[in-house]
C-alpha cells in the first residue's frame, strides 16, 4: 500500500494488526515506512541489471576478439604452407609474401591494442614527459595513416584555425602549440582517431585534421586537435559510449567492419594521462563524426606540474576514481581463457588425418567450389588451397554475390558452372552466413537439388558449431585451418552427400 503526503508524495508502507492477551481484548495497529527499503531493493535490481550488461559486453568482446585474432592468422599460416610445397611465380611470391606481412602487422595491432587497454587499466602505463611539438606530433601521426588513406582514396587534409584555410605540409611554420607529454603516446592517440576516421570513412570521403589554440584573456591555455570525417556516422544512442571499452556500435556477425573497438578507449585513456580531455560529436549516421582532443599548454601545465607529474606517476588512482580500475580480464570471470580453446569439430563426420600440403594433389580434381568470404586475402587463399588440390573455384565476397551466381538463369550460366560443394564464412556484412545458408536451402527446396556447404569461421565455439549446423551446413571448421584440412573436409563433404 501506499500513503501520499500533503506535498502529493507517494510513500510504501506497510499496515499491520493485532490482537494483546489471552482474552485478546486489546489490539496493536502498525504502519512500516518502507521507503528505505523499496531504495535498497531497486539498487538491487539496478546493479544485477548492469552486471548482466557488463557480462553480455565481455561475452560479445570475447568473441569479437576470437574472430579477429583467427582472421589474419588463417592467412598467415595458409600461405606459409603453400609456399612451402608448392612452386609460385615470382609476382604470385612476392604478391603472397606482401598477404602474409600485411596480417601478420594487423595482428600485432590487435595484441598491442590489448596489452595497452590492460596496462592502462591496472595503472602500470608510466609516460615520459618532455616538451613536445603538436605540429610534429600530428605531423607523424598524418604520415603513419598516409598509405591507409590513399588505399581508400580518402583526402587527409591540414586544417589551420581559419576554418577551411589548407596548409600544406612542406610550408607548415613552426608551431608555438608545446605540452607536456610523451609523444610516442600523444601520436599514437592521434593516430588513432586518423585511423578511425579512415576506416568509417568510404572510399573517395575526406578526413580533415585541425590544430588550434583555445585562448584564455591573458594568453594560450590549451591546445585542440580535432579530427573530422565524411563517414557513416554515430547514432545518438551509441555516441555516449564510444569511449567505453567492451562497447561496439555493430559486434554482430553483419558488421562490416573489424576490429576489436578498443582504439577510442586507448585515445581517451592517453589523453586523461596527459591532463586532457576528448569529446565525439556526430550529426547521426550517414552525417560524418568529429572528434576533438584538449590539452593544457605548457605554460598551464607548468602552473600545476606538482600535480600534473602526480597524475603522471600514479594513473592508478585516475583509473580508480573512473572506476576503471578493475582488471582488463579476469580467469575467474572467463575460465575458458585459462585454457586452450578446442577446435571445433563435427560429430557427425569424422575428417581423415590432414595430409601434408604435397600430397594428393588431385584430391579435388574434377570438383568445382564456390568460396564466400568478405575478407579478399582470405578469398585468395582458399581460391589458391583448393586449386592446389585440383579444384575449379569461383569465389564470391558477399552472400548477394553469391545468391546472385546460385540463381542466375541456366542459359546464362557456363556449363560447368553448378558448384559441387560451398565453403562459406560466417560473419559477413549485410547478410551472414546463417541466413545465407537458410537462404541456400530454400533454393534447394525449389529446384530439387542439395548444394553441400561448410562453414569455415573464425567464429569458433561449441555454440557457434551448433548453430552453423542448425541453420544448413552440414560441417564446422574454425579458422585458421590447414589447406590440406580444407581440401580434406570438402572431399569427405561431397562423399558423403553422394552417398545419401
Amino acid at each position: 500500500k501506499e500513503y501520499i503526503r500533503k506535498d502529493g508524495s507517494r510513500v510504501p508502507v506497510l499496515l499491520g494488526f493485532g490482537l494483546l492477551g489471552e482474552a485478546q481484548q486489546q489490539a496493536i495497529a502498525f504502519i512500516l515506512d518502507l521507503t528505505e527499503r523499496k531504495r535498497l531493493e531497486q539498487t538491487l535490481r539496478t546493479q544485477t541489471e548492469e552486471l548482466a550488461q557488463a557480462n553480455r559486453m565481455k561475452d560479445e568482446f570475447l568473441a569479437v576478439l576470437s574472430h579477429e585474432l583467427r582472421t589474419p592468422l588463417n592467412s598467415i599460416l595458409g600461405w606459409a604452407r603453400l609456399l612451402r610445397t608448392r612452386q609460385f611465380d615470382p609476382a604470385t611470391t612476392a604478391r603472397t609474401l606482401e598477404t602474409i606481412e600485411r596480417n601478420a602487422r594487423l595482428q600485432n595491432q590487435l595484441i598491442n591494442d590489448i596489452l595497452d587497454v590492460s596496462t592502462i587499466t591496472q595503472g602500470k602505463l608510466r609516460l615520459q614527459p618532455q616538451p613536445v611539438d603538436l605540429a610534429t606530433v600530428v605531423t607523424a601521426a598524418i604520415e603513419t595513416m598516409r598509405p591507409a588513406a590513399v588505399a581508400k582514396s580518402i583526402a587527409v587534409t591540414w586544417l589551420q584555425e581559419a576554418p577551411l584555410e589548407t596548409i600544406p605540409l612542406e610550408t607548415m611554420s613552426p608551431s608555438p602549440l608545446m605540452v607536456l607529454g610523451d609523444p610516442d603516446r600523444l601520436q599514437q592517440a592521434v593516430w588513432n582517431l586518423l585511423a578511425n576516421a579512415i576506416k568509417f570513412t568510404p572510399e573517395g570521403g575526406r578526413v580533415d585534421v585541425k590544430l588550434q589554440a583555445a585562448r584564455s584573456q591573458t594568453h594560450l591555455s590549451h591546445a585542440h586537435i580535432i579530427v573530422s570525417d565524411t563517414g557513416k556516422g554515430i547514432s545518438e544512442a551509441f555516441l555516449p559510449f564510444v569511449f567505453d571499452r567492451f562497447r561496439q556500435a555493430d559486434s554482430s556477425s553483419t558488421r562490416s567492419e573489424g576490429g576489436l573497438g578498443l582504439g577510442l578507449a586507448i585515445v581517451r585513456h592517453l589523453v586523461e594521462l596527459h591532463g586532457g580531455t576528448v569529446q565525439a560529436d556526430s550529426l547521426g549516421l550517414g552525417q560524418g563524426a568529429k572528434f576533438m582532443i584538449t590539452l593544457p599548454l605548457m605554460s598551464v601545465a607548468r602552473e600545476t606540474r606538482s600535480a600534473q607529474t602526480a597524475r603522471l606517476d600514479n594513473p592508478a588512482a585516475d583509473s580508480v576514481n573512473d572506476g576503471d580500475g578493475t582488471p582488463f580480464i579476469s580467469d575467474r570471470a572467463v575460465p575458458s581463457l585459462a585454457k586452450p580453446t578446442p577446435q571445433a569439430k563435427d560429430s557427425d563426420l569424422a575428417l581423415p588425418k590432414a595430409a601434408s600440403c604435397g600430397d594428393s594433389l588431385d584430391l579435388l580434381s574434377g570438383l568445382h567450389i564456390l568460396v564466400v568470404d568478405d575478407e579478399p586475402d582470405t578469398r585468395d587463399f582458399l581460391q589458391a588451397a583448393m586449386s592446389h588440390y585440383g579444384a575449379s573455384v569461383t569465389v564470391a565476397a558477399s552472400a548477394a554475390e553469391a545468391l546472385s551466381l546460385l540463381t542466375q538463369p541456366l542459359d546464362a550460366a557456363p556449363a560447368s558452372w553448378k558448384p559441387d560443394a560451398l565453403v562459406s564464412d560466417i560473419g559477413m556484412p549485410d547478410e551472414d552466413g546463417y541466413t545465407f545458408i537458410r537462404k541456400v536451402r530454400s533454393l534447394d527446396a525449389a529446384q530439387g537439388t542439395f548444394l553441400p556447404a561448410l562453414a569455415l569461421t573464425a567464429y569458433a565455439t561449441d555454440d557457434d558449431r551448433q548453430q552453423a549446423l542448425t541453420s544448413g551446413f552440414q560441417m564446422h571448421l574454425a579458422k585458421p585451418i590447414d589447406p590440406a584440412a580444407i581440401a580434406q573436409a570438402v572431399l569427405a563433404l561431397v562423399n558423403r552427400t553422394a552417398t545419401q
